[in-house]
């Protein structure tokens, strides 16, 4: 089992992690955000450039700015605390200057357990892989 827990300041509202991509033999580690509203997870040009892959296809994706067709690539991703998801296909991104590199989609996050918590004004993620049960607030 691979996990790890993430806290937050009070100020945050979005979910960044440290993640690690390797590819050719060649790696580039950098902001990634966690996010469960994408399907596939995603990589910008600057990681595409880095690991210097080249695509293996094509996946349409209907975005708020409309349909587009995204390129897609094999690599593997490291998340905080050596969490390891080989032979990912991760779709090109474009992150408008938004500090991340990596968008963690449902590809990965619904491989594992995730849980966002607040307690006394402290938010902290938390991720396990594979999941070993499943997390009941209402039974707790």
């Amino acid at each position: 089992m691979s996990s790890f827990t993430v806290p937050y300041g009070v100020t945050s509202t979005a979910l960044f992690i440290r993640v690690k991509a390797e590819a050719n033999g060649e790696h580039y580690e950098g902001w990634g955000l966690i996010d469960t509203g994408s399907v596939d997870s995603g990589i910008t040009e600057t990681v595409v450039n880095k690991l210097n892959v080249v695509p293996i296809k094509g996946k349409e994706y209907h975005t708020a700015n409309g349909k587009i067709v995204a390129p897609r690539y094999n690599i593997s991703l490291t998340l905080q605390n050596n969490v390891v998801f080989s032979n990912i296909q991760a779709s090109l991104f474009t992150n408008n200057g938004d500090g991340f590199d990596f968008l963690i989609g449902m590809d990965i996050i619904s491989q594992g357990s995730l849980a966002v918590t607040n307690y006394n004004g402290a938010m902290r993620i938390s991720f396990e892989y594979p999941a070993h049960g499943t997390i009941d607030f209402t039974n707790m």
